[in-house]
């Protein structure tokens, strides 16, 4: 039941506005990337107004992606820092369980003998 909910809720809050804007901006609008000739550019797209948007927004969520994972880079360090840390406690705890282990059956080895 919550599944069709959040399937309803997305096709509402998402699906319906994005077909709305693409039918309503379908218009052909010319993006004129030479700033010195505004009547005869050199380099110009003519695209719907739609396809601009969705592009615009696509790349503003590109970069803020990388902006957020650029700024979350001292916490995935420390993490990686403290699981190193952990690897090596880990390490220290088995090779010290180790050798006590070997030397209790060296105790045990020893008091079996002199009984």
């Amino acid at each position: 039941m919550i599944r069709i909910l959040k399937w309803i809720l997305l096709i509402v809050v998402v699906v319906i506005p994005v077909v709305s804007l693409s039918v309503a901006n379908r218009q052909s609008v010319k993006l004129i990337m030479d700033p010195f000739s505004r009547n005869d550019p050199a380099i110009f797209f003519e695209l719907p107004l739609f396809i601009y948007l969705f592009a615009s927004l696509f790349i503003g969520i590109v970069i803020g992606g990388i902006g957020s994972w650029i700024a979350q880079g001292k916490w995935r360090q420390t993490a990686r820092d403290r699981a190193k840390e952990a690897r090596e406690w880990r390490n220290t705890a088995n090779r010290v369980s180790r050798q006590l282990e070997a030397s209790n059956q060296t105790r045990l080895q020893s008091a079996s003998l002199k009984s």
